[in-house]
């Protein structure tokens, strides 16, 4: 949508309390639209609301489950808050590796797995 755009500007302006309000507009106006969900994630990420960020990622990623970009940044959402989290991670992480498509993608999921996987195991 276009707001989702207008979202990007808004962001490379560093405008973030209108990005932020903006993705929150575009996700109401199209509660359906993973790359409105995805724009929310990346504006929360920058707020630094890993709550928000983990939320919007999620949905992006289940509204669209193909987009990697959208599964890379919720597992990486997963993987910051740990504990309960990690187990989601590895999947999601383990997903992008056997659906991905973009080699710099596989690769981050490749190299995050292993401390993930060591954290399950204390």
């Amino acid at each position: 949508t276009k707001l989702v755009a207008i979202v990007f500007i808004e962001v490379e302006d560093r405008n973030l309390k209108n990005a932020l309000s903006t993705a929150q507009e575009a996700t109401q106006l199209a509660p359906h639209s993973a790359p409105a969900w995805y724009a929310l994630g990346e504006v929360a990420k920058k707020l630094k609301n890993d709550d928000q960020s983990l939320e919007a990622y999620a949905k992006a990623a289940q509204l669209d489950a193909s987009w990697i970009s959208a599964r890379l940044n919720h597992a990486e959402a997963l993987a910051k808050k740990g504990g309960a989290m990690v187990p989601a991670a590895i999947n999601e992480y383990e997903s992008i590796v056997m659906l991905g498509q973009n080699e710099s993608d596989v690769a981050k999921a490749k190299r995050a797995l292993p401390s993930l996987k060591k954290q399950l195991q204390k």
